[in-house]
C-alpha cells in the first residue's frame, strides 16, 4: 500500500522544526510530539548560545502497521552551504535519543566561527580523547574481532568528532535533565566505552570549554552526592513508556 506524507513546520526561538509523517499516522505522531515537544524545547534552550539556528526534521520512515518500538538509528547531521554553519538534524521518531549526539556535532563545528578549529581539533580536547582511546583499546582486547574489524572500529569510533559527540551526550545527561531526546537506549561499543571513561575528565573538559553555559565543575563531595552514572539512567529508562508506537 502506498502512503502519502504530510509536512508541518514550526519556528521555535530561531530554530526551524519540520515534522514529516505518513498521513495514516497523523494522530499518533502529533500526540507523541505534543507530549514531548516541551522537552525538545528545553534541551535546545539549555544549550544556548551553542545551539543556534538549527533546522530539526522529525520524521517517520516506517509505514508498516506491524510492530511497536524499533531502534532505527538513522539520525544524520548535514551542513547547508559551503560556508554555512546552519545544521539540519534529522531525527527518526523511532530513535529520538540520538538527537543530543547529533547536536554535539553541531556544537563541535560551531567553534569554527571563532577559532577556525572545531572543539575536537583543539589541544584542550586531547586529554579527553586519549582517555576515551585508552578505554577503547581495553574494550577491543575483550572482544573476539579480526584485525580488520578492529581497524575499522578504531577508524570510526576514534574519530575526534565522534568522541566529542559521544562524550558530550554523556556529559549532558549527567549534568542536565535527561529525556527522550538525549538518552539513547542503544548500547553499542561507543556507548559502552564512553560510560567507562572517568566522568571527572569529561566534566572538567566540557565545563571549561562551554563556558557560556555557566555549569560549575563538581568537587569530590558533589561527585559522591549528585552524579549518577548514565548506565543507571538507561537501565531505569523505559523506552516503551516514551517511545512512539505505530498505531
Amino acid at each position: 500500500m502506498e502512503y502519502s506524507k504530510t509536512q508541518d513546520t514550526i519556528i521555535l526561538n530561531n530554530h526551524t522544526i519540520t515534522t514529516e509523517y505518513y498521513e495514516h499516522k497523523e494522530e499518533a505522531f502529533n500526540s507523541y510530539l505534543d507530549e514531548h515537544f516541551s522537552q525538545l524545547e528545553s534541551t535546545l534552550t539549555s544549550l544556548q548560545p551553542y545551539a543556534k539556528n538549527i533546522h530539526v526534521k522529525i520524521y517517520d520512515d516506517a509505514p508498516s502497521d506491524a510492530g511497536n518500538f524499533t531502534d532505527h538509528n538513522q539520525v544524520t547531521t548535514e551542513t547547508y552551504g559551503n560556508h554555512s554553519m546552519l545544521d539540519g538534524i534529522e531525527v527518526n521518531i523511532y530513535s529520538t535519543g540520538s538527537f543530543i549526539h547529533e547536536l554535539g556535532h553541531h556544537i563541535d563545528k560551531s567553534n569554527v566561527w571563532d577559532t577556525f578549529q572545531m572543539f575536537s581539533e583543539e589541544e584542550a580536547f586531547r586529554p579527553l580523547f586519549e582517555a576515551y582511546s585508552n578505554d577503547f583499546d581495553k574494550y577491543l582486547d575483550t572482544v573476539d574481532v579480526s584485525e580488520e574489524q578492529a581497524l575499522q572500529a578504531r577508524q570510526y569510533y576514534l574519530t575526534p568528532t565522534e568522541v566529542f559527540a559521544r562524550t558530550f551526550q554523556r556529559w549532558y545527561n549527567e549534568r542536565f535533565e535527561g529525556n527522550i531526546w538525549t538518552i539513547d537506549t542503544h548500547m553499542g561499543p561507543g556507548e559502552r566505552i564512553v560510560n567507562a571513561v572517568d566522568f571527572e575528565i569529561i566534566d572538567d573538559y566540557f565545563c571549561s570549554t562551554l563556558k557560556d553555559l555557566k555549569v560549575e565543575k563538581l568537587n569530590d563531595l558533589d561527585f559522591a552526592n549528585k552524579i549518577q552514572n548514565i548506565d543507571t539512567k538507561v537501565n531505569e529508562y523505559d523506552p516503551k513508556k516514551d517511545s512512539f508506537y505505530r498505531p
